[in-house]
């Protein structure tokens, strides 16, 4: 192992020889270079591996950009360990998958290190009334809070709703004041936010608008703003139609499932496939079978196997939240609220179940947020 000051040593005495005519300048640098990229590529991907469990992304993508400024350098000879990628770059690229999308809920957040990982079709699994319309909206609003390009495509609620949610989650004020003063909020949201992401919605019919119709309305609003999506929300997919021109009468489970895996493959575009400025974190919420959705007394949120109509929906998706409405107890002081449950997750563990975490509908937050 070679140590900093050994590095500096060296390279005082070769600057040495470089003063006393006894060395090549130019020539010392390609020598140089060489055992020095070499060792580049040896931190990155220890710290790439290390990595996946801090998701301290950053740190390795700053030796792959020290990596990328040196000229070409037999990857395979110096590191060993094998990822199946051809150069330094490509490294970077895959692990920019690592990075994570907040839900903004925080005890789901903390049990999936960060929250949603980009690359991946996300689903909210919950009975109705439950909130997976609102699930999704937080999410949203996290984003656009932080910086992010949102585009939140609506197959069941009216605009006008969506935005007026959106604006109430934002600055905190009940859902009927956005509605019954619309100019006002937004000029308020404005001046109270003026470094927003970008956020812009759309109405689609349900049970008639394939995905593809959506993808072309992702397109153009990239094209507007100049910029690629970060988080697309499909609210819900379940009503979306099955793509190509196959019959799917009287065949529902099958229907879903090539559903579902055109979203997952275009939230991964891999292979010239799919979003074509690359990964992009995509969201949905599906439906329970009605055995499994939530009366008011469940003390347990819904597994994969409860997802209605077809299990291909939990199978495709990268990460599944489920939720569970439980009723509060008055005299006892605890708000009615809701669980939530890791039923299943990629990129890390899974199983984790959250104690009831209030939630504030009015403001059209799945949860309590401090004050932003």
């Amino acid at each position: 192992k070679v140590t900093w000051e050994d590095f500096v040593a060296a390279s005082d005495y070769v600057e040495d020889a470089v003063d006393a005519g006894l060395l090549d300048e130019a020539a010392a640098f390609e020598q140089l270079k060489v055992p020095v990229k070499q060792a580049l590529v040896r931190d990155a991907a220890l710290k790439s591996a290390a990595s996946i469990a801090s998701l301290d992304v950053e740190a390795p993508m700053k030796l792959f950009r020290r990596i990328q400024s040196l000229d070409d350098v037999d990857h395979d000879a110096v590191a060993p360990i094998g990822y199946g990628l051809d150069d330094a770059g490509d490294i970077g690229e895959a692990f920019k998958g690592l990075m994570r999308l907040p839900t903004g809920i925080l005890p789901i957040d903390a049990a999936l290190r960060g929250g949603f990982a980009k690359g991946q079709l996300h689903m909210y699994l919950a009975g109705t009334n439950v909130g997976k319309g609102q699930s999704l909206l937080h999410t949203g609003a996290c984003a656009v809070y932080e910086g992010k390009f949102v585009l939140h495509a609506t197959l069941e609620d009216p605009l006008a709703l969506v935005q007026a949610r959106y604006i109430a989650n934002l600055l905190g004020v009940p859902t009927d004041t956005v509605l019954a003063e619309p100019r006002q909020c937004a000029a308020k949201l404005k001046a109270k936010f003026p470094e927003l992401g970008r956020l812009r919605w759309s109405y689609f019919e349900p049970m008639v608008t394939p995905f593809k119709k959506i993808a072309e309305w992702v397109d153009a609003e990239e094209q507007k703003a100049g910029r690629p999506v970060d988080l697309l929300n499909l609210d819900i997919a379940d009503r979306m139609k099955p793509p190509g021109k196959v019959d799917w009468e009287g065949k529902t489970y099958q229907a879903f499932e090539a559903l579902y895996a055109e979203i997952a493959s275009y939230a991964l575009a891999e292979d010239g496939k799919g979003h074509p400025g690359g990964p992009i974190w995509c969201a949905t919420g599906s439906q329970t079978k009605r055995s499994a959705s939530s009366n008011g007394r469940s003390k347990s949120a819904p597994g994969t196997d409860d997802a209605a109509d077809s299990m291909h929906k939990t199978r495709i998706a990268g990460t599944v939240v489920s939720g569970a409405y439980v009723e509060g107890d008055e005299k006892a002081g605890i708000e009615p609220g809701n669980i939530w449950h890791v039923a299943k997750n990629r990129m890390g563990p899974r199983g984790y179940t959250s104690d009831v975490t209030p939630f504030d509908l009015d403001c059209a937050r799945i949860v309590y947020v401090h004050d932003r």
